[in-house]
């Protein structure tokens, strides 16, 4: 199953048959129409599938917003497809938010290797932007 495909599943009909077409902003607009009628774990399941659907466009923007935007109630798998997604569009905080999620939904079973990897890389890269981005609010502070 294409990644394409792996998206729509996660939307209602009406919705893939947009994504399916390419016609992203519209089903964009119908989903966030949706969204506030429905319960949270359908809001998981179609805010995840909306993010896969923009990274597949390589929309990185629209794909972080729709992590964002995604309920913090997902499940571990959820959680662990969100933070994978998060880390290739090059969203290592949001990333490592998600892994965390993951590993207290899992709490019984932990993540495996290649996972626990995945996250420290991601906790690495969000600290090393957190400090870039204080360094340059002192020095703009400083001008």
């Amino acid at each position: 199953m294409s990644e394409d495909e792996q998206a729509c599943d996660l939307l209602p009909a009406p919705i893939a048959a947009l994504v399916r077409s390419g016609r992203l902003p519209a089903a964009e607009q119908k989903l966030l129409k949706l969204l506030p009628s429905t319960d949270d774990a359908t809001r998981v399941a179609m805010a995840l599938g909306m993010a896969s659907a923009w990274f597949n466009v390589s929309d990185l923007g629209r794909t972080r917003r729709w992590l964002a935007r995604m309920p913090g109630t997902a499940n571990a798998v959820q959680a662990l497809c969100a933070a994978h997604l998060a880390q290739r569009a090059d969203d290592p905080t949001l990333a490592f938010e998600w892994f965390e999620l993951a590993c207290h939904a899992q709490s019984s079973q932990p993540l495996d290797e290649q996972d626990r990897l995945q996250h420290g890389q991601c906790a690495l890269a969000a600290a090393e932007r957190a400090r870039i981005r204080r360094e340059r609010d002192r020095r703009r502070a400083a001008a």
